[in-house]
């Protein structure tokens, strides 16, 4: 393996693990604040949990596309 195939799997690495915890960080935000406003709407908190992890399951699968897409198998 070269250096430069090796600089590039480090490079890629930390690219998609940065991604990967700013959409960690995204669902706590949007886990915290979504049901607060289906609450305030009357709804409940459970309709405003259900619709947050639907809203983030494409990003979780885009950080995983990443992964397969940069990284050789």
């Amino acid at each position: 393996m070269s250096i430069n195939a090796l600089l590039y799997q480090i490079v890629t690495i930390i690219f998609v693990i940065t991604t990967f915890l700013f959409w960690i960080w995204a669902a706590f935000r949007l886990m915290r604040h979504v049901p607060a406003i289906t609450n305030k709407l009357g709804l409940g908190e459970t309709p405003g949990i259900i619709l947050a992890v639907f809203a983030l399951w494409p990003l979780f699968s885009l950080t995983y596309q990443l992964f397969r897409f940069f990284l050789p198998s």
